[in-house]
C-alpha cells in the first residue's frame, strides 16, 4: 500500500511539474493556441499564469519531498496533497461562475 501511495504521489507531482513548466515558460503560446487569446490579452494575463506556475512548482517539489523524506512523511504527504485539493476546489469555483 505504501508503494501504491508513493506511485500516485509521484504521478501527481509530475502532472504539477508539467503544469508549472507550461505556465512559466510557454504562457503566451498556450494562451494564444489553446484558449484563443489575442496576443495583447495573452501578454496581459501572462503574469497571472506564471504565478500559478510557481505555485504548481512548489506543490511538485513538496510532493517529491514527501515521497523521499525519511521523517514526517505522513504529515508532508497530507499537507501537499491538501494543497492540490484546495487548488482544484478553488479553480472549479472560479470557472463555474
Amino acid at each position: 500500500m505504501v508503494l501504491l501511495t508513493q506511485i500516485v504521489i509521484i504521478i501527481n507531482a509530475l502532472v504539477h511539474l508539467g503544469f508549472a513548466v507550461g505556465e512559466v515558460f510557454f504562457t503566451t503560446y498556450l494562451l494564444e493556441t489553446l484558449f484563443g487569446f489575442c496576443h495583447s490579452d495573452a501578454l496581459k494575463t501572462a503574469p497571472i499564469a506564471k504565478n500559478a506556475g510557481i505555485y504548481n512548482s512548489f506543490i511538485a517539489a513538496g510532493l517529491f519531498w514527501s515521497v523521499f523524506a525519511q521523517e514526517n512523511t505522513f504529515e508532508l504527504r497530507l499537507f501537499f496533497s491538501n494543497l492540490c485539493g484546495d487548488r482544484g476546489h478553488i479553480w472549479s469555483h472560479n470557472f463555474t461562475k
